[in-house]
């Protein structure tokens, strides 16, 4: 097994600055609009370290792109590039304080899992932030399989409060990679998720007993102005007073 070492600027990897769903200032203003509560986050540098290798499974063989995002908390994000045979057992993972998560397994029923096509996402922006004495980890990945007018954002967020009882979330199929879509939004003092996944509606979920569930009848219908500018429509919208 060969591997080489690269230093990457996150161009290939997330640069999507060009796709009109991407955190552009527009999009930046909405979020900030809901938040009760100020939260600082800190993003991940976007110079990662980059090893190139190979990893072989019974008569199979495939490359993989490891990234180094954060070597403090041995932050690492394992991609299996495209190649012919890729069978499904091949599959992204996640390498966080030296445990593994599988995405798929995340994002993706037993059932599903059998079936399905393995994610292959990239790379495109992390963070960290704290609320209400609890630590998190925010990791956004775009799907290249979709076309780039249409591109859709997956996002992963980690309870790291507790090293050894590190809870995942996830959420797929979202329009922006903003960190601000998660906050206090209604003022409870609950860690509140801003889900933008149909189209022109925002819904707000919150977390409760290790869940973000949706609360009944809170969203705002967003309205693209241009490509690069969306506003909220207020008259059609029905969100925290």
């Amino acid at each position: 097994m060969t591997y080489s070492k690269i230093v990457l600027t996150v161009l290939f990897f997330s640069n999507v600055s060009i796709y009109s769903q991407s955190n552009n200032s527009s999009i930046d203003k909405i979020y900030k609009m809901f938040s009760k509560k100020e939260v600082k986050y800190v993003q991940f540098s976007d110079s990662v370290n980059s090893t190139q290798g190979q990893q072989k499974k019974a008569k199979h063989e495939v490359d993989f792109l490891l990234l180094d995002i954060s070597n403090p908390i041995k932050l690492k994000f394992k991609k299996i590039t495209y190649n012919n045979p890729n069978p499904l057992f091949f599959r992204d993972s996640i390498f966080l304080f030296n445990k593994k998560y599988c995405i798929d397994n995340l994002f993706y029923n037993k059932q599903k899992l059998r079936s399905e096509e393995p994610l292959r996402l990239n790379y495109a922006s992390g963070y960290t932030f704290s609320f209400n004495s609890k630590k998190y980890i925010s990791l956004y990945f775009w799907d290249s399989s979709i076309p780039t007018s249409n591109l859709r954002y997956c996002i992963i967020l980690f309870d790291v409060s507790d090293k050894e009882n590190i809870i995942p979330y996830f959420f797929d199929e979202q329009m922006s990679f903003n960190p601000a879509c998660f906050g206090d939004f209604n003022n409870d003092g609950i860690l509140d998720f801003a889900n933008w996944s149909n189209g022109n509606r925002l819904e707000l979920m919150s977390l409760a007993k290790n869940k973000f569930k949706p609360k009944k009848n809170k969203f705002v219908i967003i309205e693209e102005i241009s490509n690069t500018s969306f506003e909220i429509n207020w008259d059609k919208s029905k969100w925290i007073k």
